[in-house]
């Protein structure tokens, strides 16, 4: 098992304060190598560069400005003992074609979903807006959002892709201390579309065969439920027949 922390604090006395990426890129993997880090892999990206290093009781990940050599990001990891990790002193650099965040601080994936411009002007708005646990999903011709603040207020609302128009909106409240309003975003491709011709919410057939499991497991629940309090009653009567006996 790893334990994950993540931290925006600088690695101590790392400064790459440098507009040239090699130099950079050097003044970052000397740094790491003088803190016990062996096995380095470094991505150069168009205006950042992305550093993953090893050792056999962590792993860090760093982001930094290829322009300035500010920090933008830095994660690290807690090895286990048992993790297979390849800790072989060797430094790997590459080029790519692509960042690593983009102008919110969020990682940029390989996934389309993620870097569609309208799932992320939806996303960025209701950040604006104060919801901090945002889900957004891309159908075919529909998006989806769904967003909560940590006040317990939750929006959900479905766009029509194409246009942008609104065709669907729910606002309701949870308690503040839902497990649901943990801060973070999800941009996501999904296969189906949310809101019918008739404004009937499309459930999945995933979520359909999910709800039939559960409300099975419930019906079997109560089904044992049963079969206990009919065996305490014969116990019941059994207790009695032996008292009138003893009588």
């Amino acid at each position: 098992m790893r334990r994950m922390f993540l931290t925006t604090t600088a690695l101590v006395g790392l400064t790459v304060g440098l507009a040239n990426a090699d130099a950079i890129t050097d003044s970052i993997v000397q740094n790491l190598q003088n803190q016990g880090y062996t096995n380095i892999e470094v991505l150069i990206g168009p205006t950042q560069v992305k550093v993953e290093a090893y050792q056999p009781s962590s792993k860090i990940e760093v982001i930094h400005d290829l322009a300035t050599g500010a920090l933008l990001k830095q994660e690290t990891e807690t090895l286990e003992v048992d993790d297979d990790e390849d800790f072989s002193s060797q430094v790997e650099i590459e080029d790519v074609a692509q960042d690593f965040l983009d102008s919110e601080g969020r990682p940029i994936s390989d996934d389309e979903a993620f870097n569609d411009i309208f799932a992320n002007q939806i996303t960025n708005d209701l950040k604006a807006q104060g919801f901090t646990s945002i889900e957004t999903l891309i159908g075919p011709t529909q998006v989806r959002t769904r967003a909560a603040k940590e006040t317990g207020e939750i929006i959900e609302r479905v766009y029509d892709r194409t246009t942008g128009a609104l065709i669907h909106e729910v606002l309701s409240q949870a308690p503040a201390d839902d497990d649901d309003f943990k801060a973070g975003s999800l941009i996501e491709d999904v296969d189906f579309d949310f809101i019918d011709s008739e404004g009937n919410v499309i459930v999945p057939e995933d979520d359909e065969e999910e709800v039939e499991d559960e409300a099975e497991e419930e019906d079997e629940q109560e089904d044992e439920q049963d079969d206990d309090s009919g065996d305490d009653d014969d116990e019941d009567h059994g207790d009695g027949d032996d008292n009138e006996d003893d009588a």
